[in-house]
């Protein structure tokens, strides 16, 4: 029965996630083929800069993508919980932590979808050869990519909870009344608040510098982060996979717990405290 959960929700969402795919990439070509992407520093209607403006419009492109992309994920997780389909849902002989698993396991496998888009868009706007884009992308690969992916991931995964927890709570029953739609916004804003407030301090924890002159002909002198602070007291683990690197315990350790906690609460609500419509 979960994987027929997991092949109903891949069937509700894969085509609004390919057309916005299928758009920013369209965008894209669009900007080439029409020479709004030059390879000199033309203006735009005499105005401003051709690259600032196409850069704009790649921004807002984002933008509207993970906004749109947010607000997918929202109506899935919202309409098979809280509305009409909700009376079916928990009548399905599935617990409900496996049909909360269905929403993140698909949610993340779009997340990762839709970062495959980035690429492709950097390759038509640029106007680089094939050779240099699989070179440019071999040493992507060559680098710490796997921990990068795991951590964006992560942070994906801590963002989708923190969602699903919003609309839950919205729906949800405390002494007979139904906590109010606006008290679960104000919710969802100071804790996605917290958790980035958290995680930008764990980030940009320091480490000493050691100052290291280049064997340069003018000598220049650059400051290197000290790769002896390493162990479980300055959270650097050696990682010998696929690209090493340094596994941040203390990042990726918050996220996962912080992802953790709000998928268990969630999961309460669920099962002891949900209002259906």
């Amino acid at each position: 029965m979960f994987t027929k959960i997991l092949k109903y929700d891949f069937l509700f969402t894969w085509k609004v996630f390919l057309a916005m795919a299928g758009g920013i990439i369209a965008l894209s070509i669009a900007a080439r083929l029409t020479g709004l992407v030059a390879n000199n520093d033309t203006t735009f209607y005499g105005v401003i800069s051709t690259t600032v403006f196409v850069s704009i419009i790649i921004v807002v492109a984002v933008v509207a993508v993970i906004i749109a992309s947010y607000m997918q994920v929202l109506l899935m997780y919202a309409r098979n919980f809280f509305g009409k389909e909700g009376y079916l849902t928990f009548t399905l002989p599935v617990k409900r932590s496996r049909q909360y698993a269905s929403k993140v396991i698909v949610s993340l496998v779009w997340f990762n979808f839709m970062l495959l888009t980035v690429p492709v868009v950097v390759f038509i706007l640029s106007g680089i050869t094939w050779e240099q884009f699989t070179d440019g992308v071999s040493s992507i690969l060559n680098a710490d990519f796997f921990l990068i992916l795991l951590e964006i991931n992560l942070i994906g995964a801590a963002l989708i909870s923190i969602l699903f927890l919003t609309v839950t709570l919205a729906n949800t029953v405390i002494a007979n009344k139904k906590i109010h739609g606006i008290v679960a916004g104000i919710f969802a804003a100071l804790y996605h608040f917290l958790f980035f407030y958290i995680f930008g301090l764990l980030k940009g924890r320091s480490f000493e510098w050691t100052q290291v002159t280049l064997e340069h002909e003018f000598g220049v002198a650059t400051w290197h982060r000290n790769e002896a602070q390493i162990g479980w007291e300055y959270g650097r683990i050696p990682f010998e996979g696929w690209g090493g690197g340094y596994i941040d315990i203390f990042s990726i350790g918050f996220t996962a717990l912080f992802a953790a906690v709000t998928i268990i609460a969630t999961l309460y609500l669920l099962k002891k405290r949900v209002a259906l419509r």
